[in-house]
């Protein structure tokens, strides 16, 4: 049987699909959402990152997201406990493995 991956990319303060959406159906077996350099929302606009989490919670079902993937920083300033929270925080608005 072959597995065919539908990839969802979501410019992170933007919130936009790339392309035309992929919707969970007999075709694809998951999707992946990827966000890179999220530091600027973890120092600077935390609540913009907890929509993002939320929002990407919320479409879990429709577009059958198995995961998402998260490249380059997720804060700006590794000793900032307040930016590690802010992150903490976003994440546990979403089951989706991240």
């Amino acid at each position: 049987m072959q597995r065919n991956i539908a990839l969802i990319v979501f410019a992170v303060g933007i919130l936009t699909t790339c392309g035309a959406p992929v919707f969970a159906d007999d075709s694809y077996s998951y999707s992946l959402v990827h966000i890179s350099d999220i530091q600027t929302l973890s120092a600077m606009y935390p609540s913009t990152m907890n929509y993002t989490f939320s929002f990407l919670e919320s479409k879990k079902s429709t577009y059958n997201i198995s995961a998402i993937i998260i490249t380059g920083d997720l804060v700006d300033s590794s000793d900032n406990a307040s930016q590690w929270t802010s992150y903490g925080n976003a994440r546990s608005l979403t089951t989706i493995p991240v």
